[in-house]
């Protein structure tokens, strides 16, 4: 955790190849386009995620190592059918950007394979 206050390392990475998620201590690290079925939203709350749907998601799960991280990708798949929600609160860019970036990034990968 102290070590993530200090990280000026990106905290969110989309490229052609795919996601890699480093914004916190349940961080996802990276997940290609191959593996992601869909991108959406939800409100939980009052506030608006951008949810991740994967193809394989108890294998994903599977692969997080013993512990907290662990146990939390599985709730969120146990209570809301997503692999991950993601929000924008320490991203230095704006929900919206956010989405339209996935969204844009899935786009172009779905397109040429």
């Amino acid at each position: 955790l102290v070590r993530h206050i200090f990280d000026k390392s990106p905290g969110f990475i989309i490229s052609a190849e795919g996601i890699t998620d480093n914004s916190g201590m349940g961080a996802h690290g990276f997940i290609p386009w191959k593996d992601i079925a869909a991108i959406d939203e939800m409100v939980l709350y009052g506030r608006k995620y951008i949810t991740i749907k994967l193809y394989n998601p108890q294998e994903h799960i599977d692969s997080a190592s013993p512990g907290l991280k662990k146990m939390g990708w599985r709730s969120v798949y146990k209570r809301y059918g997503v692999s991950m929600l993601l929000t924008n609160t320490i991203l230095e860019c704006s929900y919206a950007d956010l989405l339209a970036q996935l969204k844009k990034g899935f786009k172009e990968y779905n397109s040429s394979h």
